[in-house]
C-alpha cells in the first residue's frame, strides 16, 4: 500500500507548502456573495418589475397613470417576500444528503424539527406579502365580502398554503443543491428554463391539495364546506400564484449558487497567483460545498482539451515539488471513505444474514501471458475457484462466473430464517427486576421507578428496532430489523455515499489527468503514479460492485438508477480507459495482482460483447 493511501495526513509523508494567500475557501466565498447579489438585488428585481407591469397591464390598463403608478410600489413587497424566502435558503444550505434511510424516517426527523417551522412561518409571511400584491387580479372589491368569506381567505392563504408547501420542501429536501455527474458548470438562466414546465405542473398539483385540504377543515371547525364556490375558486387561483412564485424563487436561487467551478469563463482559483497551492486548500477544505466545486474544478482541469490548465501540475511536479501526490492523497481519501462506508455495510449485512464466519478461500495463482497488455494480449480462462471473485471485494461466497453475461457475486437474502436469532430478550433482567425488591417506604415510591425501568426498556427496545447499532467496529455493526425488513438500495446508496458528485469528480479527474498526460508530459510524476491509481480503482470496482449487484427481495432492478451503481459503472470506465491508453506500456509497471485479474475480466468482457 502507497503512503498516500492511509486515512490520515501524515506529516512525514509530504512536507507542509507554505499556505497561499487566500484559501479556495475565502475566494469561492467572494464568488457566492457575486452570485448570490446578482440573483437577489439583480434577478428578482428585474421578475418583481415584470410581474408588476403585467399585473397592470391586466387590471389596470384602464385606470389613471398616478393609480398605475402607485401600483409599482408594489415591488417592495413582493421583494421583500422573495428575499425572506431566499436569505431561509440560504441558511439551510447544503450539498449532501440528509442519510435517511426510510420515509418513516424523513418524515420524523423532517416534519419534527424547528427548521419546519421556521420556513411555515418565513412561507407564512410571504404568503401575506404576496397576496397583497396580486389579490386585485382576482378580487375587485374584497372589501364587501363578509367575515366568513374573509376568514376562509385568510386560513387558506396563510395558513394552508404555508404549511403544505414547506411540508414538501423539507420532505423532499429542497434545500440541498443538485449537480450533474461530469458537469462543472452550469448556466442559471437555462437550468430555470428548463426547470419551468416541472414547477408549473408542482404548483398547480399543490394548488389543488390546498383547495381539497382547506373546505374539509373548514367544514370541521366552522359547520360549512366553503364561503361560496366562486370565491373558493377566486382563492384557489391566488394561492396557484403564491405557489408559483414560492417555487420560481428557490429554483432561481439554486440556479445561480450551483454555477460550479467557473467565474467569468475560468476556473475559480485562477482568481489566485498560485492556482494549483489554492486548489489544493479546496481539496482539504472542511466544508463540503467548497470541497465539491475544487474537485469540479480538479476534474475541469484534467479533462479541458486546453493544456494550458494542466501545466501548473506537470510543472511542478517536473521540479520534485508535492502538489500532484498531495492532490492524489486527497482524491484518495474522498474515495476510501465511500468505499469503507459500503464495505461496512456489507459486512453488517452478511453478519445479520449468516451470522458464521466465512470461509477464507484458498488462495491460488492465476496463469495469465508473458505480456498481458498491448493490442496482441493473450488472456486465458481463469478457474472457478477463489481467485474469480471480483478483486477488491469484501470476501463473501458469492462469486463471478466465468461467462461475462452472468454474475453472480450478490447477497441474496433468501434465507426464511433471516431474523432467527434476533428474539428479544424478556424482561427478566438484573436490572428490571430491582424494582420489585425495593421497599415501598423508599423516598420514590416503587410504581415510579418500575414505570421508569419499563419507559427506558421500551425506549431502548424502539430504538434498536429503527435504527443502525454503531459500535465503532465495522465487524460488530449491526441493522436495525427495521432495516432489514424495509431496506431500499436506492436511500441505503444515498446514505453510504451523501456527497456522490464529490465522489464522481475524483474518478474523472484522476482518468483525464493519467490519459491527457502521457501525452502532456510523459516523464512526470503523474503517469509514474499510474499503478497507484489502478489499484485504487480496482478497489472501488470491487466494493461497489458487490453493492450494485446486491439483490433485495429475490429480485435485482435491471435498470438500477442508485447512486452506487452510477460510481460503480464511472469506475469501471475510468479503469478501462486507463488500461487502454497505456496499453503495452503497463507491461514494464508492476501492477498489484488483483489489478491484473480485473484488468483480464474486463477485457475478456470487452471481447465477448
Amino acid at each position: 500500500m502507497s503512503a498516500y493511501e492511509n486515512k490520515g495526513r501524515s506529516a512525514s509523508f509530504t512536507p507542509q507548502r507554505p499556505a497561499p494567500r487566500y484559501t479556495y475557501h475565502h475566494i469561492f466565498s467572494d464568488v457566492c456573495k457575486t452570485r448570490f447579489n446578482q440573483y437577489s438585488r439583480g434577478f428578482l428585481f428585474k421578475i418583481s418589475i415584470l410581474l408588476i407591469t403585467l399585473m397592470v397591464f391586466i387590471s389596470k390598463s384602464s385606470s389613471p397613470w398616478t393609480e398605475i403608478l402607485l401600483e409599482y410600489f408594489k415591488v417592495i413587497p413582493l421583494m421583500a417576500a422573495m428575499l425572506q424566502v431566499v436569505i431561509t435558503r440560504k441558511n439551510y444550505l447544503h450539498v449532501d444528503y440528509l442519510g435517511y434511510t426510510s420515509w418513516i424516517s424523513t418524515i420524523y426527523g423532517q416534519l419534527l424539527s424547528k427548521k419546519w417551522a421556521i420556513y411555515t412561518f418565513i412561507y407564512g409571511i410571504a404568503a401575506r406579502e404576496i397576496a397583497y400584491v396580486f389579490k386585485g387580479l382576482f378580487f375587485r372589491k374584497f372589501c364587501c365580502y363578509s367575515d366568513t368569506q374573509n376568514l376562509y381567505y385568510s386560513i387558506f392563504l396563510y395558513y394552508i398554503v404555508p404549511i403544505v408547501y414547506s411540508a414538501q420542501h423539507v420532505l423532499l429536501d429542497l434545500d440541498r443543491l443538485t449537480f450533474n455527474y461530469g458537469t462543472q458548470h452550469q448556466h442559471p438562466q437555462k437550468y430555470m428554463a428548463s426547470k419551468a414546465l416541472d414547477s408549473f405542473l408542482k404548483s398547480l398539483v399543490l394548488a389543488g391539495i390546498t383547495s381539497i385540504i382547506t373546505p374539509i377543515l373548514f367544514k370541521f371547525n366552522f359547520g360549512t364546506f366553503t364561503a361560496g364556490f366562486f370565491f373558493h375558486l377566486k382563492t384557489s387561483s391566488l394561492a396557484f400564484v403564491i405557489l408559483q412564485i414560492y417555487d420560481f424563487t428557490n429554483i432561481g436561487f439554486d440556479a445561480y449558487l450551483s454555477i460550479g467551478c467557473l467565474h467569468k469563463g475560468n476556473p475559480i482559483s485562477s482568481l489566485s497567483s498560485t492556482p494549483i497551492e489554492t486548489l489544493l486548500t479546496g481539496l482539504r477544505s472542511e466544508k463540503k460545498i467548497v470541497k465539491l466545486t475544487s474537485f469540479q474544478e480538479l476534474a475541469y482541469r484534467a479533462t479541458h482539451p486546453k493544456t494550458e490548465l494542466r501545466k501548473p501540475i506537470y510543472y511542478s511536479s517536473d521540479k520534485n515539488d508535492i502538489l500532484w501526490p498531495c492532490i492524489l492523497m486527497e482524491c484518495t481519501l474522498v474515495i476510501q471513505e465511500t468505499n469503507n462506508n459500503v464495505s461496512d455495510f456489507l459486512v453488517s449485512l452478511k453478519n445479520e444474514v449468516d451470522p458464521k464466519p466465512p470461509k477464507q478461500p484458498m488462495s491460488t495463482t492465476n496463469s495469465s501471458s508473458d505480456y498481458l497488455f498491448g493490442t496482441n494480449h493473450t488472456i486465458r480462462t481463469q478457474s472457478d475457484d477463489g481467485s474469480s471473485r471480483l478483486p477488491g471485494a469484501p470476501p463473501s461466497e458469492h462469486r463471478f462466473a466465468d461467462p461475462p453475461s452472468t454474475s453472480s457475486h450478490r447477497i441474496v437474502l433468501e434465507d426464511a430464517n433471516v431474523f432467527k436469532n434476533h428474539s428479544q430478550k424478556d424482561f427478566n433482567t438484573p436490572r428490571f427486576t430491582e424494582a420489585y425488591k425495593q421497599s415501598i417506604f423508599n423516598r420514590q415510591p416503587t410504581i415510579f421507578s418500575l414505570l421508569n425501568e419499563l419507559w427506558n426498556y421500551l425506549v431502548k427496545k424502539v430504538t434498536q428496532y429503527l435504527f443502525t447499532i454503531d459500535s465503532g467496529d465495522s465487524n460488530k455493526k449491526k441493522l436495525s430489523l427495521f432495516e432489514l425488513y424495509h431496506i431500499s438500495k436506492l436511500r441505503e446508496s444515498e446514505k453510504l455515499c451523501p456527497v456522490p458528485v464529490c465522489y464522481a469528480e475524483c474518478v474523472n479527474a484522476l482518468m483525464g489527468l493519467l490519459v491527457n498526460s502521457l501525452d502532456e508530459n510523459p516523464k512526470g510524476a503523474v503517469v509514474s503514479s499510474v499503478g497507484d491509481v489502478l489499484k485504487l480503482l480496482e478497489r472501488s470496482i470491487g466494493v461497489l460492485g458487490s453493492f450494485a449487484e446486491l439483490e433485495l427481495d429475490g429480485k435485482k432492478d435491471k435498470n438500477p438508477d442508485d447512486i452506487i451503481s452510477i460510481l460503480y459503472d464511472q469506475c469501471i470506465n475510468a479503469f478501462l480507459a486507463i488500461v487502454l491508453k497505456y496499453d503495452t506500456l503497463l507491461n514494464d509497471v508492476y501492477l498489484d495482482e488483483d489489478v491484473v485479474k480485473l484488468t483480464q475480466w474486463l477485457l475478456r468482457l470487452s471481447q465477448d460483447l
